[in-house]
């Protein structure tokens, strides 16, 4: 019980800490992704981090623009946006104890004509406490992300657990439940909100938690800005 427990804990933690880092210069004067648009290109990615007590805030603080690489995939009808493993073991989890090269990419899968994101996923691993006192030890835990526009995903209300707020997953709204609305992708501001599950293994233990690291904005970045771009990523 007290690894699941962890378990849990974990996604608050790993959300607590704003990522910062170099301005982009390109950000001033780019456009949102063109979804229609099909070229493999590299675009610009920026992720929402709002504190972790406040799930359900949307739109409101962002980290460092990010470079992702675009490709369509023809037999499936789709767009892909690829942010490479390195990227999200940075900047989404860099003060969380990431293994190093356990980060997978996180890729978007886009519908280009409705905007829905089909699914946005990655896996990784990191290392956390697990236990009390003299009782803890390190414990590797393995994350895998599912998160989509296609539904809803929800928290339930924060609650004590061993000190640490807690936000279960939950999907129906009412008492108990506060569904946050995803959100397909929008041209004119670039913004999308893809939630979802952030699946907790810890040994044989698999906890779900709530997911916001699908909210991002998708912009398009001149050939001439990647150097910009990616040495504002490091």
């Amino acid at each position: 019980m007290l690894l699941s427990v962890r378990a849990l804990l974990l996604l608050p933690a790993l959300l607590a800490t704003p990522a910062v880092g170099p301005v982009w210069p390109g950000a001033a004067s780019a456009d949102p992704l063109n979804l229609a648009d099909p070229t493999p290109r590299w675009i610009a990615v920026r992720f929402e981090r709002s504190p972790a007590d406040r799930p359900g805030d949307l739109d409101a603080a962002y980290g460092p623009w990010l470079p992702a690489r675009l490709t369509p995939e023809p037999r499936a009808e789709e767009i892909r946006v690829v942010l490479a493993g390195a990227l999200v073991e940075r900047h989404l989890f860099r003060d969380h104890g990431p293994v190093p090269g356990s980060f997978s990419d996180l890729v978007f899968r886009f519908d280009p004509r409705s905007g829905h994101v089909l699914e946005a996923s990655f896996t990784g691993t990191v290392v956390r406490r697990v236990g009390l006192g003299l009782l803890g030890f390190d414990a590797e835990v393995t994350l895998r992300a599912s998160m989509t526009t296609l539904e809803a995903a929800g928290f339930a209300p924060a609650r004590r657990v061993l000190g640490e707020r807690v936000h279960e997953l939950c999907r129906t709204q009412g008492e108990g439940c506060t569904l946050v609305p995803a959100r397909a992708y929008d041209p004119e501001s670039g913004y999308v909100n893809a939630v979802g599950t952030l699946f907790v293994d810890v040994g044989p233990v698999t906890t779900e938690t709530f997911s916001p690291l699908g909210e991002a904005l998708f912009f398009e970045a001149a050939p001439d800005e990647l150097d910009a771009l990616q040495a504002a990523a490091r």
